[in-house]
């Protein structure tokens, strides 16, 4: 066997070789393209709703710090921010509005209501201001992580969209059992409902991202409880 036979015989012994290697299983294409779906589109809403908070409050209030509760909160880059503590960790919270600007929202039912289990955030994907439903659970989800210890799920009520296609389907009305719901309600006035399993979370517009955060200063401890 001459040298060109040889290194023919070889380039095939290798190109065997490589054949032979067991491929690496990939995602399903549906479910990442729908994971990558509802990343993105979530993304995307809150950096709309952002937006509107930034132009709609472009301006310094007349205070740039408060005193709530004994937290001090400064006012910067169109958010209102303080420190919280637990068990030696430091956190920065930064929010849209301050304490003293969300706790006339009324809530109803168990004060006393705590996540247990899996815990669930879910929202109507037909809903008409879905940037403002993205920004409550953006900040819902890393708050309740904080205060909490729980990472939440992100949940639709029906799957009628692209982005809830990979989605658990979650209501108040079906909360999967030893499990947690969280609705973020976009309609009607300011106001949280605490019922059992379930807490709804509601207002239109910028209004539920108002209500949202008395959820959060509450579960912080910084809003007490009446």
């Amino acid at each position: 066997m001459d040298e060109r036979q040889e290194s023919i015989e070889g380039d095939k012994g290798e190109v065997a070789s490589k054949q032979a290697e067991p491929p690496a299983s990939p995602q399903p294409p549906e479910e990442e393209h729908s994971n990558r779906y509802f990343i993105i589109a979530v993304a995307v809403l809150v950096a709309a709703a952002a937006l509107v908070f930034v132009f709609r409050f472009v301006s310094q209030p007349a205070q740039n710090a408060i005193r709530y509760n004994g937290f001090v909160f400064e006012y910067g880059g169109g958010l209102w921010n303080t420190q919280w503590q637990q068990e030696g960790q430091l956190y920065n919270l930064r929010l849209h509005y301050h304490p003293g600007q969300v706790d006339n929202i009324s809530i109803s039912g168990d004060e006393d209501w705590n996540a247990s289990g899996k815990l669930y955030i879910t929202f109507d994907p037909e809903g008409k201001n879905l940037s403002y439903v993205a920004l409550s659970a953006a900040e819902l989800s890393l708050s309740l992580y904080n205060a909490l210890g729980v990472e939440p799920v992100a949940a639709c009520t029906a799957n009628v969209t692209d982005a809830c296609f990979s989605r658990p389907i979650v209501g108040c009305e079906n909360p999967p059992d030893g499990s947690s719901v969280i609705y973020l309600k976009d309609s009607g006035e300011a106001w949280i409902i605490l019922d059992r399993q379930c807490a709804i979370i509601q207002g239109t517009g910028s209004e539920l991202v108002r209500a949202s955060e008395r959820a959060i200063y509450q579960w912080y401890g910084i809003i007490r409880k009446s």
